[in-house]
């Protein structure tokens, strides 16, 4: 190493190891069902009982899909898709604000599902300085179940009126492959 050489050296990052589906970041790419998708946004979640889960805004290119990583006992893996609350139900927001609850069944393309948790949590961009308590949002999530207990619809509400819906399905991790890290 010559004298000089110490001026240019270059700090290097800490490795992340191994990338999986637990530790994602923003650009990163993965394959999922004969598609790739990059890594748009990061939110976490705290649902109490140091309980978190991460949720990765997923892009494609046509499409945009969300893949919920949840690691409490197991490992606990979904994509859902964001879709029109009407679509679901006309009367489900508006239940939902008067009521303050759901219905307990809900009708969504010839298919029944069952009210089978409600979640109260906090929502963050994981963008966001973790040391700032406004930058965690409240949230309540709903989730109804089919009969098979692998596809499932998510009611989230955000404040007194602001109401998304989401569908989706539970997924094995083996199903994401194909994952390229865009910085280490």
């Amino acid at each position: 190493m010559g004298l000089f050489d110490f001026f240019n050296k270059k700090e290097e990052k800490p490795s992340r190891g191994e990338v999986t589906v637990r530790n994602l970041q923003e650009g990163d790419f993965i394959d999922y069902f004969l598609k790739s998708w990059q890594v748009k946004e990061i939110y976490e979640y705290d649902w109490g009982n140091n309980f978190y889960a991460k949720e990765y805004k997923l892009d494609s290119g046509d499409e945009v899909r969300y893949l919920y990583v949840a690691d409490e006992d197991e490992l606990e893996l979904s994509i859902s898709e964001k879709v029109n609350i009407m679509s679901i139900d006309k009367n489900l927001k508006h239940d939902i604000v008067e009521d303050d609850e759901p219905m307990k069944r809900i009708e969504y393309k010839g298919e029944t599902y069952y009210l089978s948790s409600e979640n109260l949590g906090h929502c963050r961009d994981w963008e966001d300085d973790p040391n700032y308590d406004d930058s965690w949002s409240k949230v309540v999530n709903w989730e109804f179940l089919d009969q098979t207990e692998k596809k499932f619809i998510g009611i989230d509400r955000w404040g007194e009126y602001e109401i998304e819906a989401s569908v989706g399905v539970y997924i094995e991790e083996f199903e994401i492959s194909n994952i390229i890290p865009v910085a280490n």
